[in-house]
């Protein structure tokens, strides 16, 4: 049986190198941890993207957008990570709804992320509605 790919919106922009490798590590354990706890294939290109586009130089950045709202047309849902909703991220987020595909967000990711630590193993992506609030409009 095939899994079914999920996208993973999280922040990438920092103020500092450092911040930004950061925010792409967080963006590559969510996209593990997902696609272990709902068997899925989760994907974060933003977690990638970076080491060989430049996110400041706006012509690498328009390529990175199309690129992921193109894996966002293949996608079955689109998982929106923590609190601040970046320009990147609303442009996705905006692409999935206007593609009429579903759009979740798990506000504390870090309590999302300690709850699968724990043996909170969900099984199926419908379970994610005890973690998540629906669309924001």
């Amino acid at each position: 049986m095939e899994k079914e790919l999920v996208y993973v919106c999280s922040p990438l922009r920092a103020d500092t190198a450092k911040e930004q490798e950061k925010n792409m590590g967080f963006a590559k354990i969510c996209a593990e941890s997902i696609s272990e706890a709902f068997e899925c294939k989760a994907i974060a290109p933003h977690a990638y993207f970076p080491e060989f586009l430049d996110d400041t130089n706006p012509k690498e950045r328009e390529i990175a957008m199309t690129i992921c709202k193109n894996i966002i047309n293949s996608c079955e849902f689109v998982f929106v990570i923590g609190e601040r909703i970046s320009e990147g991220m609303q442009v996705e987020i905006f692409h999935a709804k206007y593609k009429n595909i579903p759009v979740f967000r798990i506000k504390n990711a870090n309590d999302f992320l300690d709850s699968l630590k724990c043996g909170n193993t969900l099984k199926s992506i419908s379970d994610f509605t005890e973690f998540l609030v629906g669309e924001d409009d």
